[in-house]
């Protein structure tokens, strides 16, 4: 009886082991938000329906988007391009899969101020850094032209996608550059973005005769005004014009 007892045992937790298939996959990451050229290892787990952990089960991985994360056999992830990626990790049929955001180190403007004479262009530029400081190929920069700070966009000053500014406006703004990541959930930042001041100011001028006339008087004296026109002593009529 003893005998039988424990081979019934040996099979039951055989039968058992046997049957555990992966009815989910689980993937985690230190963080969702990452640095550009910044490497991570990500881990999965498979489990069964009763949601015990699979030990041992194999996991293929994969990059939707292998311009801006790729992910090798190990799970290790390294980043490069802006945007996002999805990381899944196949085991059995069974995918997880863990959404990454890869975001620059810092933005860079220049110049880093300007005084712009009224009716002439200003040409911006920006430049994406990654995490050892290196500029970022391609990176999808969006310009906007603020007041109050950085506050509000300007109706009056446009600046082009480019980040060509054309002065039309006397005042102070802000050139605000930055990489626009639409659509997201609050766990990932919607815009990544740099600001620099600069200002409008007037042209140069210099001061030039408009209209005159070859007569040159040494003197006159002008009567008391009784209507639009008055009249000198030497018989001549004044009247007042705006120009």
């Amino acid at each position: 009886m003893s005998l039988r007892l424990v081979a019934a045992t040996l099979l039951c937790v055989g039968t058992t082991s046997w049957a555990q298939s992966v009815a989910a996959v689980y993937v985690s990451s230190p963080a969702v938000r990452l640095t550009s050229a910044e490497r991570v290892h990500l881990s999965a787990v498979a489990r069964d329906a009763a949601g015990n952990a699979i030990s041992g089960a194999a996991f293929t991985w994969t990059s939707s988007a292998a311009a801006i994360a790729t992910v090798d056999t190990n799970g290790d992830v390294v980043t490069a391009g802006l945007g996002f990626a999805d990381i899944t990790a196949t085991a059995s049929g069974r995918q997880g899969v863990i959404r990454l955001q890869v975001l620059p180190q810092r933005i860079e403007i220049s110049p880093a101020s300007a005084s712009i004479p009224w009716g002439e262009q200003q040409q911006f530029r920006a430049v994406a850094y990654d995490i050892n400081d290196q500029p970022i190929t391609g990176a999808p920069i969006t310009w906007r032209a603020q007041v109050a700070g950085g506050t509000f966009d300007s109706t009056t000053l446009s600046i082009s996608s480019t980040g060509l500014v054309s002065a039309k406006t006397l005042g102070s703004y802000v050139v605000r550059a930055s990489v626009v990541y639409a659509s997201q959930t609050n766990q990932f930042e919607r815009e990544f973005a740099a600001s620099v001041p600069f200002q409008v100011i007037p042209r140069d001028f210099r001061t030039a005769t408009s209209a005159s006339t070859d007569t040159t008087y040494s003197a006159f004296r002008l009567r008391g005004k009784r209507t639009q026109i008055s009249v000198n002593d030497s018989g001549q009529l004044a009247f007042v014009s705006a120009l």
